[in-house]
Formats: structure tokens, sequence, C-alpha cells
């Protein structure tokens, strides 16, 4: 199963932080990741597979049950301009923000709704 979390960085550091205490849907990171940058307006955010996920795709690249065509991907951020950023597992969210992570469904159907 894919999970998600969420990765940020101050504009021009070297590394993004994986959030280490977060794993959810694609579409709870979404709103995660919306939270967290209102909170953090100074951050540059991405919502990213979780460490977890990179290792099971690793694993089955490996026993080529599934193609390579993202492994470059694993254990960096790709920015909008094509530029690699790595990242490390040394994000935290703060347990105010985890208290306000959104169900699965519910945050699914928000996005269902606004996206059509």
């Amino acid at each position: 199963m894919v999970t998600w979390t969420i990765a940020y960085r101050k504009p021009r550091a070297n590394h993004f932080k994986r959030a280490a205490n977060f794993a959810g849907t694609w579409h709870q990171a979404r709103e995660v990741a919306a939270m967290f940058m209102e909170a953090n307006p100074d951050l540059q955010v991405y919502y990213v597979t979780t460490a977890s996920t990179e290792q099971d795709e690793a694993a089955r690249i490996a026993a080529g049950t599934l193609g390579a065509e993202y492994a470059d991907d694993h254990g960096n951020v790709m920015l909008d301009n094509g530029k690699r950023i790595k990242v490390r597992e040394t994000g935290q969210l703060s347990p105010e923000l985890l208290a306000r992570v959104p169900g699965p469904v519910g945050a699914k159907a928000r996005y269902e709704r606004d996206a059509y």
C-alpha cells in the first residue's frame, strides 16, 4: 500500500525534512500539507511518499515486479524546475497538527467535491 506524508525545507536549503511521524493517504497528505503551509508560510512544502513506501517499491523493483522509472525519485523531491533535492528522515509534525489530520474518507470527499 502506498502511504504519503509531507516534506518541507527552507528555500535554498540543501535538503527536505520528511515528516516521519505521519503517514496517510494522498488525500490526507494533501490537506496536511496545506495546514502545514498555513502555519509555516516561510517553508516549501510537498506531499511525498513515505520512506516505507519507497523501501517497498525498491524491493519490488529489485524483484522485477515493478518498473524502475521512479527509482531516481526515491529519497528526493523533484522541484518544478526538474531539480531533485535530497530528503532526510528528520522532520516531525507537531502534536497540534497531528490532532487535526483529517480522516481518509472525509479528505477524499473534499478533494472530489472541490476538483470537479
